[in-house]
């Protein structure tokens, strides 16, 4: 159920897990060169379990970052954490809220069907320097819990250089189930399984 790989300190390409059903926990304790990030769950079983992801002494990710369909994650642990080279994902969680304290700088933003999501304070990003594969900078939507005053918020903060794109929406009730439902599955609820 727990992964702990004390003894690993560096890792130069994407660290990628995926469709491990038990697992709760992944400890990296001293981890401190990372080429990117991907947890990623296909199926509604693929990751239900994980729960926390430790990297206490990442201060830059040297990639992208991707948490995708990883509805049961609450805490992803990376105090000093300050720039993420390529883009930061969040997609399909439905309790997960950033507490990403340090992270100041990532080439692109993607927060899109999180059911969970109702506050940007654990992302105090300055800047956005790039843009993703789709050719977007910032892109927050389907987010029911976010309302136009906290994006307003979150943007008024945020300069974004280059030339992507931005689109950010505040979601009506039911948009993040009905988003969710079809991206991973068809004939469940994402979120209540």
């Amino acid at each position: 159920s727990g992964i702990s790989l004390a003894g690993l300190s560096s890792v130069g390409g994407e660290l990628s897990i995926t469709d491990v059903e038990m697992l709760q926990s992944i400890e990296l304790e001293s981890l401190v060169t990372l080429g990117g990030l991907a947890l990623y769950a296909d199926e509604p079983v693929d990751l239900q379990g994980l729960r926390k992801v430790s990297t206490p002494l990442i201060e830059q990710i040297g990639g992208d970052v991707r948490l995708s369909g990883t509805k049961g994650l609450y805490q992803w642990e990376a105090p000093l954490l300050a720039e993420i080279t390529g883009s930061l994902s969040v997609q399909g969680s439905c309790s997960y809220e950033p507490e990403l304290a340090s992270l100041r700088r990532v080439e692109s933003l993607d927060l899109v069907g999180n059911c969970g999501l109702e506050s940007l304070e654990g992302l105090p990003i300055t800047e956005v320097v790039g843009q993703a594969e789709d050719g977007s900078s910032i892109r927050i939507e389907h987010n029911d819990g976010l309302s136009e005053e906290v994006l307003d918020a979150f943007l008024s903060g945020v300069t974004v250089s280059g030339d992507g794109t931005s689109q950010v929406t505040a979601a009506a009730e039911g948009d993040c189930s009905a988003w969710q439902n079809m991206s991973w599955t068809s004939d469940t609820e994402w979120c209540s399984q």
